[in-house]
């Protein structure tokens, strides 16, 4: 398929989630909290690699300079979801949030220095590890339960569709992709409900 119809896709998909992102830093507003910190971070990461896979793969941007990047980005969005997943299920001290919400930085440093080459893995399996614990401590469906096992759903489908190559394959990732995006800021949502009560407590 033309490479200047996959970029058009692709901003159209990265325009969606830049919507989003700003309509939930006027919804939420930006604090110094950590869960905001871990909001906005996970937001960005998402948007970054979006971005970067846009641009890059169309050649509007060169791809040496960009690339050495991702494998941070990679780590940043899966590990901060997975931090998400736990402040979700648990009930933290302000010093213990903090900690928690430097985790996604430190991971992805550690990876970026050791084995960047794993950093989409890595991204994925925690993004695995944040769906057993909803299973494991919410028996019962819960909201955020529901929406964090199709958004693992949605990042396990695009993940299989980018692998594979067919004719109309771009259309299916576009749909997955705008999916997608609508869960993942749908649990974003739930982390900032979590923030506005973490606010309270700090």
């Amino acid at each position: 398929m033309d490479s200047s119809f996959n970029f058009l896709l692709g901003l159209v998909v990265l325009i969606f989630a830049a919507s989003y992102f700003i309509f939930q830093l006027f919804h939420f507003g930006v604090s110094r909290s950590s869960v905001a910190f871990i909001r906005i971070t996970t937001s960005l990461s998402m948007l970054a690699v979006l971005g970067m896979e846009t641009f890059m793969m169309n050649h509007v941007l060169y791809q040496m300079n960009f690339m050495k990047w991702l494998p941070f980005i990679y780590v940043v969005f899966g590990v901060g979801l997975l931090v998400e997943t736990i402040f979700i299920l648990g009930t933290f001290q302000v010093i213990q949030l903090k900690i928690f919400s430097r985790i996604p930085i430190l991971a992805s440093l550690v990876t970026y220095a050791t084995f960047p080459n794993q950093a989409k893995v890595i991204a994925l399996l925690s993004v695995l590890v944040g769906f057993l614990l909803f299973g494991i401590f919410l028996k019962k469906p819960h909201y955020q339960k529901m929406v964090y096992v199709k958004l693992t759903a949605l990042i396990v489908l695009i993940t299989i569709f980018k692998s594979v190559s067919f004719l109309g394959v771009e259309y299916i990732l576009l749909i997955l992709s705008l999916f997608f995006i609508f869960y993942f800021f749908l649990f974003q949502k739930c982390i900032g409900i979590k923030e506005l009560i973490a606010r309270d407590i700090q």
